[in-house]
């Protein structure tokens, strides 16, 4: 890619100006009658060269004035476009020997500015480049995922959204090339979690919705429920205490409804330890082992039911 063109620029055929290559028509001195002089001046416009022109994400590109190359073999792959001091400079093409295909702007032989790139039949990028890598704001279309947004240095960074085939949606922050910070992720069934991100996993704080009305408030770990957090049910039950790799854990308070509740000891998901049960306004306290009631504190002749 970096391999100077200068010593077979003198004598080679691929080289053209930028400009026309054919003496223009000299139709003013034919003489002709108005209506043929219209034909043929129709006729000398539509046989001009067509401008080179270079699109990317709706935008044109021209060439800048410098000497146009066609099929330069130039190290694995071959050049078509402006060149400046023998080095690729401006609009060109580059199609590489294993299939890739770049056509874009060009500086000094890198790929800077705005351009696209299609790595194979599947994967094509369009957008901005620096050092011969995606930097700026861009465009991925591969046959997995879309990504539009921000990159640095070939790498998902900055604010993007990343959809998928099946419906699933990432709206939010990237680090090299992983979400991380702030983001909304939408998933294949509309469920939905609006918060915090690390190295693609939910990780802080954040809100998760089930389409069944189920919510979770609080802090996640490795995309689970991990550290404080209010876990609601669409019936009225809820669960507001800690959690330890997706189960309760800890200390946390289970309601069944606002009469009965249970505020206590947790481990592995089940009441396990010392905890009250509150039922009607009276309250018992008890020990729990793995959910299971061991034994009341005291005598008591409510009959207290456990939750």
């Amino acid at each position: 890619m970096g391999v100077s063109c200068s010593e077979i620029l003198s004598n080679s055929s691929c080289f053209k100006s930028s400009g026309q290559n054919k003496e223009p028509l000299k139709i003013q001195n034919l003489p002709l009658t108005n209506l043929a002089r219209r034909y043929q001046a129709k006729k000398a416009v539509k046989n001009l060269p067509k401008p080179r022109v270079i699109w990317v994400l709706n935008k044109a590109f021209f060439p800048i004035g410098g000497l146009w190359a066609e099929k330069l073999p130039i190290n694995d792959g071959t050049y078509t476009g402006e060149l400046v001091n023998s080095k690729r400079h401006g609009i060109g093409t580059f199609c590489w020997s294993d299939g890739k295909f770049y056509e874009g702007q060009w500086e000094s032989n890198i790929q800077c500015g705005y351009g696209r790139m299609r790595f194979n039949q599947e994967d094509i990028f369009e957008g901005q480049w620096k050092n011969d890598l995606m930097n700026g704001y861009g465009v991925l279309v591969s046959r997995s995922f879309k990504y539009v947004g921000d990159w640095v240095n070939g790498k998902q960074s900055g604010k993007g959204i990343e959809t998928w085939p099946d419906g699933s949606s990432f709206d939010g922050d990237f680090i090299l090339g992983m979400k991380e910070g702030k983001g909304t992720l939408i998933f294949q069934d509309g469920s939905r979690y609006i918060g915090e991100f690390k190295a693609n996993q939910l990780c802080g704080y954040g809100v998760y919705y089930w389409i069944d009305n189920k919510k979770y408030d609080g802090n996640w770990m490795n995309s689970k429920k991990h550290g404080k957090g209010l876990m609601t049910w669409p019936d009225g039950k809820y669960y507001d205490g800690n959690y330890v790799n997706d189960l309760q854990e800890g200390n946390g308070t289970y309601a069944v409804n606002e009469n009965k509740k249970y505020m206590g000891e947790w481990k592995a998901g089940k009441k396990h330890g010392l905890g009250v049960i509150f039922h009607k306004g009276k309250s018992r306290k008890g020990q729990w082992e793995e959910g299971k009631l061991i034994r009341w504190f005291e005598d008591s002749a409510d009959n207290l039911n456990d939750v």
